[in-house]
């Protein structure tokens, strides 16, 4: 056998094994990254999806030489192109409690093909890195596939709805709670009222309705108030 590495692909590509034509054979480091970056230009027109390269030393003797780390080749090494990234919205996020009881968010996305595969879901890791991105429901989003593999949000073009485990619930909460401060507040207002109106209605032996009035106030003041705090 050939005591160097590309001489033996060509002896494998003259008994008939079909050889990668991209392989090459190049000197030094500056070679290494003049070759790396022509195949990255050249990654989108191939016919196959690739995600890096792998060096090689050439020479059989100095691949002896440097040996094997457990599994792994001294003498050989991979370079992983940049991950594929494309835009698209995110449309929902989904929490799911775990067997150990962490609550983790998955984003749901609108359909897009990155990285030979259609993509409709996007791990968000925790709520910690739902606030470093600062994303949102209706965002325009930056994706890619860690690794060429996990799909993952990488940075958002625009922003929308907070974020939370039961958005819902809060602003019920919130309006629920507008309410009853608005009613809180007009309350000692409309007693005052209603005590000034019934002297009156005494004194003048009016209508009996007069302190009655106020309190039909306060309900269409607190309606009014609650249905500012909704559209807020």
């Amino acid at each position: 056998m050939p005591d160097r590495h590309s001489d033996i692909l060509d002896r494998f590509s003259k008994w008939g094994f079909k050889i990668n034509p991209e392989s090459k054979v190049v000197m030094g480091l500056a070679g290494c990254m003049r070759y790396y970056r022509s195949l990255a230009e050249k990654r989108n027109s191939l016919a196959y999806e690739i995600d890096g390269i792998v060096f090689k030393v050439n020479d059989i003797g100095q691949q002896e030489k440097l040996g094997y780390v457990s599994r792994a080749p001294r003498w050989a090494i991979s370079h992983k192109f940049p991950a594929q990234e494309e835009m698209t919205i995110l449309e929902a996020v989904d929490f799911q409690v775990g067997r150990t009881g962490a609550v983790s968010p998955d984003g749901r996305l609108k359909p897009v093909f990155v990285g030979g595969v259609t993509v409709s879901n996007a791990t968000l890791h925790n709520m910690g890195e739902i606030a470093r991105l600062d994303v949102r429901i209706g965002d325009t989003v930056v994706i890619s596939r860690a690794g060429d593999v996990v799909p993952r949000i990488n940075r958002i073009i625009l922003g929308r709805t907070l974020i939370t485990p039961a958005s819902h619930s809060y602003q019920a909460s919130v309006r629920f709670a507008a309410v009853m401060l608005s009613w809180w507040m007009v309350r000692p207002l409309h007693v005052a009222r209603a005590v000034c109106f019934a002297r009156r209605s005494v004194k003048r032996r009016s209508n009996i309705l007069h302190p009655v009035r106020p309190w039909i106030l306060m309900a269409l003041v607190t309606r009014s108030w609650s249905s500012w705090w909704t559209l807020a």
